[in-house]
């Protein structure tokens, strides 16, 4: 029977109570997503020709200086724009530019692309004088079959707004989950939401094997084969987890098992006042306390995540656990133990924060760590979710 009875140390029940009492500090307000320019671009495909007439919105308040288009595949060609200069950025991207004619509010220009490529559809990026990045888009281009006795003009129209208020949102879904440049895309253009919330789909996307848990809304991938342990608590037993899992790594009846436990706390709304560098170092106050004098800060960081922020806390400590008999009758004597701590903090906007608390004694440490930021990058919040393979079985 290895050490993992207590499941998490004191000074993790001592964390939780930190956490509630520095979260008061928070000030009231939400935080508001950047408006994105949406331009507006009919499309007339022909031929393997694209004529593109693009429009700024009557209200948008930006002056477009540079468009840049790209397709999975290959631009043969490209039309001249008066007073806008072209430069091929690589075969499947070109760039038009212009410093004295920029596409002002309610107006429009048009230009053609001749192209070879799979999909129908092309990505455009618009930037602002300062070359700042202004929105970006996918025109999809829906292609009518037609007869030598039909007339040639005969064409489809779309425009650029994506989503596409027409396209089912699983399409968007599906491509994000199965086509690591798409998401690699949207994440980049994206920052601050969601797939899901911009495609405006009801349910979180979650992988098949996903722990779920709908009372606390949230869910995560577990390292497999690791135990899963409900309500897992403190030695002193005055705070407890919403679940914990241990490591299934070979180890001595008194070993103490690497695991990690999830938390959940309400605070108030972060203000959208509040910087990174003010939570990075608030929350870092909450690893130091009387019984943690041995405690050693690692490293530290903060990454900007859709609607919060993720902080990330590497730490060591020395821990004491109490005289113990496990269910094999091995007798483990009190010690004091150093270990290694991952200590993470899903953040959110309107209050909501999961702390995620991972513990090993160094010889257990590198080998779980990598499972454990695995199931991180899995962690996701919702109110309703969805298996992963429905969306990769949507065929349109």
């Amino acid at each position: 029977m290895t050490r993992h009875l207590s499941l998490v140390l004191i000074v993790f029940g001592v964390i939780i109570l930190g956490i509630s009492g520095i979260a008061s500090l928070s000030i009231s307000d939400s935080t508001a997503e950047e408006e994105q320019l949406e331009l507006v671009i009919s499309t007339v495909f022909k031929n393997k020709i694209a004529t593109l007439t693009i429009q700024n919105p009557e209200d948008s308040v930006d002056d477009v200086y540079a468009i840049k288009f790209k397709v999975d595949g290959k631009i043969v060609k490209f039309s001249k724009l008066k007073d806008w200069k072209i430069q091929r950025v690589d075969k499947s991207s070109v760039m038009y530019t212009t410093t004295s004619s920029p596409l002002e509010p309610d107006k429009k220009i048009k230009i053609s692309l001749n192209i070879d490529s799979k999909k129908s559809e092309i990505q455009w990026e618009a930037f602002s004088e300062g070359q700042e990045n202004l929105g970006t888009g996918i025109i999809k281009i829906k292609t009518e079959q037609t007869t030598q006795k039909e007339n040639s003009q005969k064409t489809s129209t779309t425009t650029s707004v994506f989503p596409d208020p027409n396209t089912d949102p699983r399409y968007y879904l599906k491509r994000y989950y199965s086509e690591p440049k798409y998401k690699e895309w949207f994440d980049k253009n994206y920052p601050n939401v969601s797939i899901e919330e911009k495609v405006r789909y009801p349910a979180v996307i979650i992988q098949d094997n996903a722990y779920v848990n709908n009372l606390f809304g949230f869910s995560i991938v577990p390292p497999s084969g690791w135990e899963k342990t409900e309500n897992p608590k403190t030695v002193d037993e005055k705070f407890s987890g919403i679940v914990g899992f241990i490591s299934n790594l070979d180890s001595k009846p008194c070993d103490y098992r690497a695991k990690f436990i999830i938390h959940y706390t309400k605070d108030k709304q972060l203000s959208n006042s509040v910087t990174s560098s003010y939570l990075l170092n608030i929350y870092e106050d909450v690893i130091y306390f009387p019984e943690a004098s041995q405690t050693k800060l690692i490293d530290k960081k903060i990454t900007k995540i859709p609607n919060g922020y993720k902080l990330n806390y590497v730490f060591n400590d020395v821990s004491y656990f109490p005289e113990i008999i496990g269910d094999d009758g091995t007798k483990c004597a009190e010690e004091f133990t150093t270990l290694q701590n991952e200590y993470v903090i899903f953040l959110y906007n309107n209050g909501d924060s999961y702390d995620i608390i991972f513990s090993a004694e160094p010889q257990f440490y590198d080998k779980s760590i990598t499972e454990l930021q695995k199931s991180i990058s899995s962690f996701k919040i919702g109110k309703k979710f969805e298996k992963l393979s429905t969306i990769l079985n949507y065929n349109k």
